[in-house]
């Protein structure tokens, strides 16, 4: 997997609040997420600029915390996105600076894709979050 510089990262001690988070939406998140969110947790990545498949840039703000104590993690978005978007099947896992959302679609086999929360549009940005790590500028 791409090594790149977190900045900020909250490392988990193990992966019981992955394995909480898993059991609350009825999947597995795929291992190179994991992998990557037991030691960034929280975290902020220094190359932070992708485009999505139509070719629009968007920035990977942080990924979504595993800590159910902070305001924004994990567990709170995706309640609130399956609330907004009526899709069970789209889990958030990081946000951009405005409010968008980094998700996995599992309608798809786990494809990641690009959330807009303003005009609900979906916008497809690679097959695995291996390739979405390799995209980041």
């Amino acid at each position: 997997m791409n090594e790149l510089e977190w900045k900020v990262a909250r490392p988990l001690v193990d992966k019981t609040p992955i394995e909480k988070f898993e059991k609350m939406i009825g999947a597995i998140m795929p291992n190179d997420y994991v992998e990557c969110a037991v030691k960034n947790n929280a975290g902020y990545p220094v190359q932070e600029v992708f485009l999505t498949e139509s070719g629009v840039e968007h920035v990977f703000n942080n990924l979504l915390s595993f800590d159910e104590s902070k305001r924004m993690n994990i567990f709170k978005t995706y309640e609130s996105a399956r609330t907004v978007t009526g899709n069970k099947g789209l889990v958030p896992f990081a946000s951009d600076s405005f409010g968008n959302y980094i998700c996995f679609d599992f309608a798809s086999g786990a494809k990641v894709v690009f959330w807009d929360h303003e005009t609900n549009k979906i916008d497809p940005v690679c097959s695995t979050f291996t390739e979405l790590l390799a995209k980041l500028k």
